[in-house]
């Protein structure tokens, strides 16, 4: 489940987790104080109140540039603080395309995450380890932060074409002429598309309206 981290305050045992987990990167990765404050870009105030386990609410933009600093998932930090469960974090990746190979898929220059956008050109071909079938997948840049935190503004998505989604899956969709990826929702009477990030409204989508469901989110890359 996701949490409303902008209004839910992460508790104390929570924070002294997440402190000692940096703590222990930090030492690992050889990084001093003022090292870690310029790979993160972050002020000395703000690291220090989170490696005291002062800060009560943690921005996740915040755990994003530490994670990015100290090499490791982002949604580990997610997991601690409680802005994802552990189940979530295992379900956001489709464990039934792994494969112990690498495969190349092509990888497309943008889609919203946001209010709609779509850039259809291929930019480049990534190697991806273990996809089953790769000619049924393909890759995009993720424009926007209406995902988050599931999704951060800049990663790249695998999506895997032609599958059948489920209520609650995170897919990508082209609604009148606007392509974007939402957690699917529908229903007898129309299919809602949800942002994980709370300040962006439901996409509904009526009848009558162009909808198509492009594929299924399987995998969500952090580049370093």
């Amino acid at each position: 489940m996701t949490v409303n981290k902008e209004s839910t305050e992460v508790p104390e045992t929570s924070r002294k987790e997440l402190a000692r987990y940096i703590e222990e990167l930090k030492t690992k990765r050889d990084l001093g104080f003022n090292q870690l404050c310029l790979k993160a870009d972050m002020n000395a105030k703000t690291l220090n109140l989170i490696l005291n386990a002062k800060n009560k609410r943690i921005n996740p933009y915040q755990l994003q540039k530490l994670a990015k600093a100290l090499h490791v998932d982002y949604k580990e930090f997610y997991r601690i603080v409680g802005y994802l469960d552990s189940e979530e974090i295992e379900t956001n990746v489709d464990k039934s395309y792994y494969e112990d190979k690498f495969d190349t898929v092509p990888l497309f220059e943008s889609i919203s995450a946001g209010y709609g956008s779509y850039n259809g050109e291929i930019i480049d071909y990534i190697s991806i380890p273990g996809l089953k079938n790769p000619d049924g997948c393909y890759a995009i840049k993720v424009d926007g932060d209406s995902m988050l935190p599931t999704i951060p503004e800049g990663c790249i998505i695998i999506i895997r074409k032609d599958v059948e989604l489920s209520d609650g899956d995170i897919g990508a969709f082209i609604v009148n002429n606007e392509a974007v990826v939402k957690r699917y929702k529908p229903s007898e009477k129309y299919t809602v598309l949800l942002s994980d990030n709370s300040k962006y409204p439901p996409v509904v989508v009526n009848k009558g309206d162009e909808f198509h469901i492009c594929g299924k989110v399987i995998r969500i890359i952090i580049e370093m």
